[in-house]
């Protein structure tokens, strides 16, 4: 009777967290390329991809703050404070339409709560189920979070069309409502580790050479993930919701694809096989409209989601056992620095020239980004490392 209670409420606390945190991340999703589009009139390409590169800069900012905000605040605390970042100031969208600044503003507050939530739901799941449901319960996590992603761009982009301040609104309620119920609802939540950035003195010689490789992979797949959601609705003409709803779904089929292939497949070659496909998608919506757009869309987002798979199984096992949080939190501030650089970097390129230089200029990013990882690693010794006796 005891387990059975146990696992009942285990099962409820699980639901509470997903729950809580799925309203984060259908706000973040929903106001994802809408924020581009709000800033694009006041600031041109530049100022669109500006609305991108500062929401991946809090998002890693708060990432690489983790740890010490853990220890100061707590799970439960840190998981309302992040949502509460993510919601509240997305409700000035609206009203701030017109000062590029205040645009940039709140969604660099929006990123550190985004990047707040990147980090702490999983850590809750994690820390608190038995080893017997923990894959099963963070494959539950993860598929309601890829839903999010997926259908809320598009939802996004819908409401937009309709009202800013509507987009705003709802953007904002998400996060919210999430907040609000973990404030009501009681969460046991699991002591903080002693875990911290220090713990990268774990670098043997050639480890870190080892972990660069995938993650470095990685950036221009997270580059061309910010390009499509923030320059796509701007770059096409007609199609961009069906376009960017595709592209999110794929994403999530990628990441599975890629998961269940990896032990058949070494992961640097799955990088590669993605990046090739990510490629060919991106060309095919040069074309622009109908079912070019569709399946360029599809490749587009497959071949991103199987780069992000496998460059975290593959940075996963250059780590010992008790080291694998530090490859986790490693690889996001890698998948997040691409999108602040996606945005960015994406944006100047197009202000220079056009969106279609811009992601001629990505697919160049990609084909380097997975030269460079497939390359043999070399020897690297860490100035952490202790001498040997």
């Amino acid at each position: 009777m005891d387990d059975d209670s146990d696992a009942a409420s285990t099962g409820n606390y699980t639901k509470l967290v997903i729950a809580a945190a799925f309203g984060g991340f259908a706000g973040f999703f929903l106001l994802f390329p809408v924020v581009p589009a709000i800033a694009e009139p006041l600031g041109g390409p530049f100022g669109a991809g500006a609305a991108t590169g500062v929401l991946g800069i809090g998002t890693v900012g708060a990432q690489l703050m983790s740890p010490f905000l853990l220890r100061q605040l707590g799970y439960k605390n840190l998981f309302v404070v992040g949502l509460a970042l993510l919601g509240v100031p997305a409700l000035a969208y609206g009203r701030g339409e017109e000062v590029l600044w205040l645009i940039l503003l709140i969604t660099l507050l929006r990123g550190f709560g985004f990047g707040i939530l990147t980090v702490v739901p999983p850590a809750l799941i994690a820390g608190t189920v038995s080893d017997a449901v923990r894959s099963s319960s963070l494959g539950v996590y993860g598929f309601f979070m890829a839903a999010a992603g997926s259908l809320g761009p598009a939802v996004g982009l819908l409401l937009f069309d309709t009202s800013s301040v509507l987009v705003a609104v709802v953007g904002g309620a998400f996060p919210i409502a999430g907040a609000v119920l973990l404030l009501v609802q009681r969460i046991d939540a699991p002591a903080v580790l002693r875990i911290g950035w220090r713990q990268l003195t774990f670098v043997e010689a050639g480890r870190l050479s080892k972990l660069s490789r995938p993650l470095v992979g990685m950036l221009p797949g997270s580059i061309m993930y910010a390009g499509f959601y923030s320059f796509v609705p701007l770059w096409v003409d007609g199609g961009a919701p069906a376009a960017l709803a595709t592209f999110g779904l794929s994403f999530a089929l990628g990441r599975l694809i890629g998961g269940k292939a990896e032990p058949a497949w070494p992961g640097l070659t799955m990088l590669g096989i993605g990046a090739l496909a990510a490629a060919g998608g991106v060309g095919l919506v040069f074309i622009s409209g109908g079912i070019p757009l569709i399946v360029g869309s599809a490749l587009a987002g497959g071949g991103v989601g199987v780069m992000s798979i496998s460059s975290l199984l593959e940075a996963l096992k250059t780590v010992k056992e008790d080291q694998l949080p530090v490859a986790t939190a490693a690889w996001a501030v890698s998948f997040d620095s691409g999108l602040a650089a996606g945005g960015l970097v994406l944006g100047a390129v197009a202000v220079v020239a056009d969106y279609d230089t811009a992601f001629l200029f990505a697919i160049g990013l990609l084909f380097l980004g997975t030269y460079v990882a497939m390359q043999p690693s070399r020897r690297v010794r860490s100035r952490l490392e202790e001498p040997a006796d």
